[in-house]
């Protein structure tokens, strides 16, 4: 008995036994349990290609007081280290409002000079976009496969 419910305590906690994604062979859960290396939630990709790490930045040059952010994915190598390769197409996030209808954004690949430094970032325009929980879904191609997996930051 005890054995049966420690493996429903865990099916549960880490994600439904084995559920994917909304696509088929999208074999990932929600991503729940670590932060990513920018303090972001980590969301990991199909077939453990790597992860995404999604999070909210304040626009460069906004003032401190600006309710307008940017959404943020970082696409990166399992050891979270460096930029994924080759990076995915079609980015956005299909993100939960809890007093309006979700909203699916539109993130592109940043290539400026001042970009941080940060090969595998993906940043959506500015827009109020805080809430917490963050629930969302972010959504892509990799390698020709497109892919969707669940994420939040279970607050």
């Amino acid at each position: 008995m005890r054995t049966m419910m420690f493996g429903a305590v865990l099916c549960v906690t880490f994600g439904g036994c084995g559920g994917a994604g909304s696509h088929p062979g999208a074999s990932v859960s929600t991503s729940t349990l670590e932060a990513g290396p920018h303090g972001g939630i980590l969301v990991p990709l199909p077939e453990q290609k790597g992860l995404a790490e999604v999070s909210l930045e304040a626009p460069q040059g906004a003032s401190k007081r600006s309710s307008k952010q940017t959404l943020v994915a970082r696409f990166l190598r399992p050891d979270l280290k460096s930029a994924l390769e080759p990076l995915p197409g079609e980015v956005s996030i299909k993100l939960e409002f809890p007093d309006r209808v979700a909203e699916t954004i539109p993130l592109k690949p940043v290539t400026e000079a001042n970009s941080r430094n940060d090969p595998g970032r993906f940043a959506s325009v500015p827009g109020d976009y805080a809430v917490d929980p963050m629930i969302g879904e972010l959504k892509a191609t990799l390698q020709g496969q497109a892919f969707a997996v669940p994420f939040t930051n279970g607050r």
